[in-house]
């Protein structure tokens, strides 16, 4: 995923996000129709409805999603993963499960 992340954007629209509390965030790289999104959050663990509004509309993405385990934990479970491709578009919505002291990485490539 890491080697994927491109270092210039051409577009960047927070998505969530309380200060201190959590934040996510979409990053479009520049000459690019990928899109990257992140998210991490305190040492309380959440779930959020993450809204894909900001992809093209009418398009197809494949979503390599990386989250955190329901079981993982910054203090005894910290390597708790879970990597899952879904198809994905404008008009859906993500529940995403953000760990205490975790997070969640996506990357969007048309289909």
């Amino acid at each position: 995923f890491v080697r994927d992340v491109p270092t210039n954007w051409e577009k960047t629209t927070p998505l969530l996000g309380v200060i201190g509390e959590y934040y996510v965030v979409a990053r479009q790289g520049r000459d690019s129709t990928d899109w990257f999104v992140g998210g991490v959050t305190n040492e309380m663990g959440r779930r959020l409805e993450l809204y894909l509004d900001f992809l093209e509309p009418n398009t197809e993405y494949v979503a390599e999603i990386y989250r955190d385990s329901d079981d993982a934990h910054y203090k005894n479970h910290q390597l708790g993963q879970v990597i899952e491709q879904k198809i994905v578009n404008s008009e859906d919505r993500l529940d995403m499960y953000m760990a205490p002291g975790g997070g969640f990485a996506i990357k969007m490539r048309k289909r």
